[in-house]
């Protein structure tokens, strides 16, 4: 780099009658100072055109509102020893800020130039906390880039923070000679929004690259060297929450062909991370090509890292589709060396590499790491678990350990057992593995990983069964039909009491109780949670079929399906003291969906519930038009709700997918009688309250309400609906005529 002039300490001139501008000494430096206008973008631009030295001074934010081009620089020195801050005017960003083409990206700051030297201790602030509120509304949302180099060469950017970026911190891009050393990068959302796709680096057709003696906190990528990045050192770096230090993706244009050479990651040290060392590649049709040559990641330590190794040569692509079309970029001469540490699951190091031959020269050395919580790395512990449960009168998960299940979980037949799950189980999100071997279940087309069945079974411990259901809802949304296995399925058990557990994102329905009977689940927590946008569907908290004398109480469940639904041949049912949020309500049915079948559900109660910010809250549905079977709802009480902002909080449909005009020629074969509604309090999130819309013919009898305080929430008149109904009971008042009796 060419000598820097000194900076002397001489006051600048203002002028209060114009906008501010840089005040240039003698020797040729500038010192800032704010412009009232609230925009120092035009004096900030102006001085790195001009001057030699430009200091932001301590105690000093510079704010910028509009677009910063500070390229075509020469033997410049930024000193920041103050805060440059990008004004969060979202529209105003979208429309102006720079554009790149690469993956649609647009930055707030070009700098570029040669001999180019940015530091002095102070901050540049990304404002990003508008962006991540904005993000889960606009899943598009073209967020700018902190601070982009480009089209530089000999650039030194040392002894600075960035904090909240909103998009990825730093881009190095068309630039050579670069070198960033003792960076403090920082995000933190202040709200539920989290701060997605912060990466601290990326590199873009750049060469001579150095990162090293730095520490970050972010939401993505720590490091991640996209197409054309070559000769890279990256050295010395603590991460936080990150995704890794990545090579690519790459291939995912089909016009261009991607290159990654002479990249060495030395002295990492990774925590809370979702990945260690990484290498991503597309695979499948209309996919680019590329070479990633001479990689190596050495010395890295790992704290409760997911996946501490990865070789993903099939990156957005199923096993099937890669077969088909395998990678076009090739990996050669890739080094790992010295990994130590833990895991956050099972898996320690999975490299997939596409089939004939598109890796070679994979070399794996040093490897140290293992599983946080115990367990062998990569291993199933399905096996010893089967084992225990039919030789052990007392089988006892202790605290802090992770029984990792790969392999489908059959402990039927079990006699006098006594389950203590004191840690975690946790399914393998194995999905390929799981489609084809998880036990099927005839009703519904289900599966399921666990079969618990039985007599004289108790499943306690203060544990947790963990579904791993995300893999499971990212995959759903590109394929309606996946078939998501349920987490516990009690099967032919007799006796059996879950009691003192927690469950946690399962794929598919947490329980399903199966040609069970006395069966009893009490102080359960049920939860999920997606961390991508794809939400957790058909999560029901618990299922009842073909079963008797059940019980399921003192319980809190968030979910995205029903709460609990009592399926066909459900009968002395007891549900009391449930907590449910974001479900689909207490459900009867549906039943009647098969025509070769006669259905029963009688003698339920359920008492005590509060339901909030659900769909539904109590509800009876059954089919009905051509090719529907048959069946009998009878002696079902719904007593006790306390419902808030719950959509539909009391409901019976007898017309099941099907409109009226379909109901009235084909009613429902399935008949409800004895229904009890006694008890209903708070507000629904629309006008109507209560809806009971029963076939005509008399299908419904004996329906009764009785002690209804609903209301809109927004305030309002409450609608109450009945069809084809007579209503007895002190709330049989609140609605209108019934049509069609």
């Amino acid at each position: 780099m060419a000598p820097l002039r000194a900076l002397l300490l001489l006051l600048p001139l203002y002028c209060a009658s114009a906008a501010v501008t840089p005040q240039k000494r003698q020797d040729g430096s500038c010192t800032l100072t704010a412009d009232p206008s609230g925009d120092d973008a035009a004096q900030f631009r102006e001085a790195g055109q001009s001057c030699s030295v430009v200091t932001i001074p301590q105690d000093m934010t510079l704010n910028i509102a509009t677009m910063l081009d500070m390229t075509g620089m020469s033997d410049t020195h930024i000193s920041l020893e103050g805060t440059i801050r990008f004004e969060p005017d979202i529209d105003y960003w979208i429309a102006n800020a720079h554009r790149f083409d690469f993956q649609n990206q647009s930055t707030f700051w070009l700098l570029g130039g040669e001999n180019i030297l940015l530091d002095g201790g102070g901050t540049i602030d990304g404002a990003g906390q508008a962006w991540y509120d904005r993000l889960p509304s606009n899943s598009t949302l073209q967020r700018p880039i902190s601070l982009t180099i480009y089209q530089a060469t000999n650039v030194v950017v040392k002894d600075i923070a960035m904090i909240n970026g909103p998009n990825w911190f730093n881009l190095i891009n068309e630039s050579r000679n670069v070198t960033y050393s003792n960076i403090t990068i920082h995000t933190e959302s202040t709200s539920d929004n989290d701060p997605k796709n912060t990466d601290g680096w990326d590199t873009y057709r750049s060469d001579l690259v150095f990162i090293k003696d730095s520490v970050i906190v972010n939401g993505d990528d720590c490091v991640s060297f996209k197409p054309n990045s070559t000769n890279i050192l990256v050295a010395n770096l603590d991460c936080t929450g990150s995704h890794g230090i990545s090579v690519g993706s790459l291939g995912q244009y089909p016009e261009f062909y991607d290159i990654v050479e002479n990249v060495t990651a030395i002295d990492i040290h990774m925590t809370d991370a979702s990945n260690g060392a990484r290498i991503k590649a597309w695979a499948g049709p209309n996919v680019g090509s590329g070479i990633v040559r001479n990689v190596t990641f050495k010395n890295f330590v790992v704290d409760n890292v997911e996946n501490p190794l990865t070789i993903d040569q099939c990156y957005f692509t199923d096993a099937d589709a890669c077969s088909a079309n395998p990678s076009n970029t090739y990996m050669e001469d890739i080094y790992f060396d010295g990994f130590s540490g833990t895991s956050s699951g099972s898996t320690v190091a999975t490299l997939k590499c596409s089939p004939d031959g598109r890796c070679s020269g994979i070399n794996v050395n040093n490897l140290g790491l293992s599983p946080k919580n115990g367990g062998t790395p990569n291993g199933d512990d399905a096996a010893q678990f089967r084992e225990a449960g039919h030789s052990c009168s007392v089988v006892t998960i202790p605290q802090n350990t992770t029984l990792n299940i790969a392999t489908m979980l059959d402990m039927t037949g079990l006699s006098d057992t006594h389950i203590s799950l004191e840690g975690t189980i946790r399914f393998k999100p194995d999905i390929g593995y799981w489609l084809a071997n998880a036990h099927q279940i005839e009703f519904q087309n289900q599966s399921t990983f666990w079969l618990l069945g039985g007599k004289n079974i108790v499943l306690n411990g203060g544990g947790t069964i963990d579904g791993a259901g995300q893999a499971w809802y990212d995959r759903l949304a590109s394929n309606s039909t996946l078939q998501r296995p349920i987490s516990l399925t009690i099967f032919q058990g007799t006796n059996v009491v879950i009691e003192d557990i927690t469950m946690i994102n399962s794929p598919e329905w947490f329980n399903l109780v199966n040609e069970s009977r006395n069966v009893t689940y009490s102080n359960i927590t049920i939860h999920t949670e997606s961390t991508s946008g794809n939400p957790p569907r058909n999560t029901d908290g618990w299922d009842t079929y073909r079963s008797d004398n059940v019980v399921i109480k003192d319980s809190m469940i968030v979910n995205d399906d029903d709460c609990v639904s009592f399926k066909p041949n459900s009968t002395n049912i007891f549900v009391s003291n449930l907590n449910s949020t974001g479900s689909h309500g207490i459900s009867v049915g549906s039943l009647g969906q098969y025509p070769q079948y006669y259905d029963i559900v009688e003698n339920v109660t359920v008492i005590n519930i509060y339901i909030a910010d659900a769909q539904n809250g109590a509800r009876i549905k059954a089919w009905a038009g051509a090719n529907v079977g048959s069946g009998i709802v009878r002696n079902i009480t719904f007593t006790n709700f306390v419902l808030e902002n719950v959509q539909n909080p009391v409901i019976i449909d007898q017309c099941y997918k099907t409109d009226a005009d379909a109901c009235a020629a084909n009613p429902s074969n399935t008949f409800i009688e004895d229904i009890y509604f006694d008890g209903i309090s708070g507000t629904s999130s629309n006008e109507t309250v209560a809806s009971l819309k029963c076939s005509p013919g008399g299908r419904c009898s004996n329906i009764n309400v009785n002690n209804f305080e609903l209301s809109p929430k927004s305030g309002g008149k409450p609608k109450f609906v009945c069809q084809n109904v007579k209503l007895t009971g002190n709330a049989a008042g609140l609605f209108p005529e019934c049509t069609g009796k």
